[in-house]
Parts: structure tokens; C-alpha cells; sequence
């Protein structure tokens, strides 16, 4: 995820940051649910990485589901 600028964002274990704490999500522990909160955000990433002037990330091929496993080993700690 360093290749999408995850951490630079998304902070762990109350640390400082820009956007939600993935670790004190629910939502990450499922497919669906993770889903349905990556939805919710867009928004509020967008205006935020408009603000930053960083790149909106893209995922390739199974980067998604990296993404999801990596959020679900987070949720388990």
C-alpha cells in the first residue's frame, strides 16, 4: 500500500492523521463491508486529496483485494 500513499493518509492505532483509522473499523473485517465504507469515503477523499494535491490512487488487478486482506490483518490485532 506505500505505493498508493495509504499511510501518508490513513494513520493506525490513534495515531495523527488525515483520514479514518482502518484498525478501529468494523467495516474493514468483511468484503461487503469494506466495500460500502471505501464508497462512503470517496467523497471525503476526494476533496482531500484535491486539498493535498496528491494523486487519486488506482487499483490494478488484485491490488483491491491486497487491500482488503491487509485491512482485515489490521481489524485482527
Amino acid at each position: 500500500m506505500e505505493s498508493k500513499g495509504y499511510a501518508r493518509c490513513h494513520a493506525r492505532d490513534g495515531q495523527p492523521s488525515i483520514g479514518p483509522d482502518p484498525s478501529a473499523s468494523q467495516a474493514t473485517r468483511t468484503r461487503l463491508g469494506l466495500a460500502t465504507a471505501m464508497r462512503n469515503h470517496a467523497p471525503a477523499m476526494y476533496d482531500q486529496v484535491r486539498v493535498e494535491k496528491i494523486e487519486w490512487p488506482r487499483f490494478e488487478a488484485d491490488e483491491t483485494r491486497n487491500l482488503a486482506e491487509y485491512l482485515r490483518t489490521l481489524s485482527r490485532r
